[in-house]
């Protein structure tokens, strides 16, 4: 696996960049909400108005970057699949008949105790 970590380096850390941007966000959220309802203890009206928009506008600002961190980890993990897929069948492809059927899936380890 840490093969497939180091040939794909790009969009693995794309990917934990924008996940720690989503953490980011999700906290500035919260402060924002925090905020809110700080107001309406205090029956500000116009800091509510104020705050719920910067509310609103940073949950839309984070629903787009958790939507492309999102997309940036299922490409990561896609390249990484295919590129496995791809060895796995190289390799069992450059084996001989003899060496491929030389073992059965349902063969026994000596020494287990199915044996």
């Amino acid at each position: 696996m840490k093969y497939y970590l180091k040939k794909y380096w790009a969009p693995n850390l794309a990917a934990v960049v924008l996940a720690l941007i989503v953490c980011a966000l999700q906290t500035g959220n919260n402060l924002l909400m925090m905020q809110t309802f700080q107001s309406i203890i205090e029956l500000d009206l116009r800091g509510f108005c104020f705050w719920s928009l910067m509310l609103t506008g940073s949950w839309f600002v984070l629903m787009w970057i958790n939507g492309l961190q999102e997309f940036c980890q299922g490409r990561a993990i896609r390249l990484m699949n295919n590129s496995l897929r791809r060895d796995m069948t190289a390799t069992l492809l450059a084996k001989s008949h003899v060496e491929f059927h030389g073992k059965d899936t349902g063969n026994t380890c000596p020494g287990s105790p199915m044996t």
